[in-house]
């Protein structure tokens, strides 16, 4: 039993005496009332034991849990950076490779179209990697946060990671411009 709920349990035993027109109490009465008490916590000790072991587990799991589901998180965005630094690298790799062998084909206009192509990869591959220092810096907030209980440093984290998001969702978008380019690009060809 709890020590506010033994409290609560003589007040109320108490309570009763006086309103039984009780204004003393013998002491065998006492000692009684007492002996009885201590076996009813005793009685309810195992109970309460188990009661904290089950919190005690609880709380493990719903640590392990918190713990892995933010591993889970850092993975899918880390493979997230990856992935979007391997398309933009490649792309631009195998647009170097295409301008190289087919430049002498192209117009004037496809050359600009070339070189925006690759300039918007180069403007990718910026951006990813402002996207990975941005990522960085909002954990550090997170873990202030966690450590000084502190809201503002949790919405700054927020903030920040957004922008990371940001930037690899733009990187994305100018990929896939990229690629738009390179197919008006291809239709400009001219076979030799």
């Amino acid at each position: 039993m709890e020590a506010k709920a033994l409290i609560g349990h003589i007040r109320e035993s108490v309570g009763d005496a006086v309103a039984k027109g009780q204004e003393q109490i013998s002491s065998a009465n006492l000692l009684q009332f007492l002996n009885n008490l201590d076996a009813a916590v005793d009685a309810a000790e195992p109970l309460a034991q188990a009661q904290r072991e089950f919190e005690k587990v609880q709380l493990e799991h719903s640590h392990q849990w918190d713990q892995e589901m933010f591993r889970s998180v850092i993975d899918s965005g880390q493979a997230a950076l990856k992935a979007a630094l391997l398309v933009t690298g490649g792309g631009a790799a195998a647009l170097l490779a295409f301008t190289g062998s087919a430049w002498k084909h192209l117009p004037a206009a496809g050359i600009q179209s070339l070189a925006t192509a690759l300039f918007l990869l180069g403007l990718g591959a910026f951006l990813i990697a402002l996207a990975s220092g941005f990522t960085y810096l909002a954990q550090s907030c997170f873990a202030q946060a966690e450590f000084t209980a502190s809201k503002r440093w949790k919405m700054s984290g927020e903030v920040i990671r957004w922008i990371a998001v940001t930037f690899v969702l733009t990187n994305y978008g100018l990929f896939f411009w990229t690629v738009c380019l390179a197919s008006d690009v291809l239709r400009m060809l001219t076979p030799s």
